[in-house]
């Protein structure tokens, strides 16, 4: 290890459960958490929690097709990440395709600048830590829910 408490690779992806969003005072310790566990960028991805459990409770009761409770599960999935953008105003959403490939090519470059033989040690002063709404990587062929 390096002596930073973080890791030392440049880009870590968390998974926040969606049930931790029914504790009060998940954000402050989400905050307090990644400043004592830096790395230059944080991508955070939200579970969905009671509300999926809720479309899991709907499916055993009526039986939906496998399909649509799938997709219905990954568009709730943006709305836990929304409520947590509401919850967490300073990190800023990825919400398309387009920005999670702009945020990845941005990251390359700082991983070929901590690379040089110039500098060694891992910069850690321009972090970035982004809400990243499922739907910028995975979404269905078609839009329809059948």
């Amino acid at each position: 290890m390096n002596g930073h408490k973080g890791s030392t690779s440049p880009v870590r992806v968390l998974k926040l459960g969606g049930s931790l969003l029914l504790i009060p005072d998940w954000p402050q310790r989400l905050q307090s958490w990644l400043s004592s566990h830096p790395v230059p960028l944080d991508l955070l991805l939200v579970g969905g929690g009671e509300i999926i459990e809720s479309v899991r409770r709907l499916d055993a009761q009526h039986g939906f097709p496998a399909s649509f409770s799938h997709w219905l599960c990954i568009d709730l999935l943006s709305a836990t990440a929304r409520i947590a953008a509401q919850l967490l105003p300073g990190f800023p959403m990825i919400a398309t395709s387009e920005a999670l490939f702009q945020i990845a090519h941005e990251q390359r470059r700082v991983e070929s600048t901590i690379g040089s033989p110039s500098n060694t040690e891992p910069k850690f002063e321009n972090r970035s830590t982004y809400l990243v709404d499922v739907s910028s990587f995975y979404s269905q062929p078609s839009r329809q829910l059948t």
